[in-house]
């Protein structure tokens, strides 16, 4: 049956199964994040990443690739984005189309993952 199940869900189980056995979240300090890596992202322009924090009522923006271009690099279909940013609570990272469409971080169209 576990063959059946895709490793990302094997891995959320695996951290929701920690959690409830502990009684607390795994890592409870702060993260800096360093960098981001992407390969086999097949689009012509630098894809743009973004950070949101999760609050008790709602998110903000700690992070966007788009306002910061001079530390990422990007080639072919790979590229590393240089963070280094602290993450303080939850986060989701939301990559999506870059070079013209880098200004459309509202169009759920635009969004790669």
């Amino acid at each position: 049956m576990a063959g059946h199940i895709p490793p990302s869900l094997r891995q959320f189980f695996k951290n929701f199964d920690e959690v409830v056995r502990s009684k607390r979240y795994p890592h409870p300090e702060p993260l800096l994040l360093k960098r981001v890596l992407l390969q086999g992202v097949p689009v012509d322009d630098m894809p743009c990443i973004d950070i949101w924090e999760h609050g008790d009522v709602a998110r903000h923006q700690v992070y966007s690739s788009h306002d910061d271009i001079t530390l990422n690099e990007w080639d072919d279909d790979e590229g590393c984005y240089n963070i280094g940013q602290i993450l303080n609570r939850d986060f989701s990272l939301v990559c999506r189309f870059g070079g013209m469409f880098a200004q459309d971080a509202d169009d759920p169209t635009k969004v790669l993952f």
